[in-house]
């Protein structure tokens, strides 16, 4: 009898156990939808003629997280002081914008980083669609090269996520990494590689800009040899 009655609560137990897992999952997926991921180039805010990208290496990750390494190098003789950042179509540090957790390092050291309005002559430049910009200054030695980091998330929630059985449909997604801004350092970015990962998709690759890429289902990648960026990156997931 006993037996018996250790059985049911037992599966009692199995079963509240199961329908707290079924909620909660529910809730964890609540938000997820046709996602469009945003990343730029960054870009000087001022007149620059020493500064170069010698290396940059972005890698676009499937929990829209960006993470771009560059190498600059100050070509002259003298110290260099370089207003540089990330343009975007939305105020990054803003709880309401579309981008957050929005890092810098210099040499491996953390730097402040304001969200600022976009000056009227880089807007005229690069479009009046970037609005705001994240900006933080470099101080270059004669002939130093330094090394930034920038680390961000950036994403827009375009459609709420249609459920098939409890599970999200993330078939449809829409990545961009805005390159074209890069042309302000005036000389050829020596050397780009751009990864972008789209694992977290169930949909086919329908576009993939600019040509030129390698890569498969689940992974996109770019090497660029002196480099003057003249197309964006795009690609679209259904």
């Amino acid at each position: 009898m006993k037996s018996r009655m250790g059985k049911k609560i037992l599966l009692f137990v199995t079963f509240a156990i199961l329908v707290m897992i079924a909620l909660y999952s529910n809730k964890t997926f609540a938000g997820i939808g046709i996602m469009e991921t945003y990343g730029s180039i960054v870009i000087p805010l001022q007149e620059n003629h020493s500064i170069k990208i010698l290396k940059q290496v972005v890698k676009v990750l499937p929990d829209y997280t960006v993470k771009a390494v560059y190498t600059f190098e100050n070509s002259s003789k003298d110290p260099v002081t370089l207003k540089m950042g990330v343009p975007s179509n939305n105020k990054m540090l803003d709880s309401q914008g579309a981008c957050s957790v929005f890092i810098t390092k210099v040499n491996g050291k953390k730097v402040h980083v304001s969200s600022e309005k976009t000056p009227q002559n880089i807007k005229a430049k690069i479009g009046s669609d970037f609005g705001w910009i994240n900006t933080w200054t470099v101080n270059f030695k004669p002939k130093e090269r330094k090394i930034v980091k920038c680390n961000y998330m950036c994403s827009n929630l375009i459609k709420e996520a249609e459920f098939i059985k409890g599970e999200p449909n993330l078939a449809s997604g829409y990545i961009d990494y805005i390159t074209k801004p890069g042309i302000l350092w005036g000389s050829p970015i020596i050397k780009a590689d751009i990864y972008i990962d789209v694992t977290g998709y169930t949909g086919e690759l329908s576009v993939v800009k600019p040509k030129g890429y390698k890569g498969n289902r689940f992974k996109v990648e770019w090497h660029f040899r002196n480099w003057k960026p003249t197309e964006n990156i795009h690609i679209e997931i259904r």
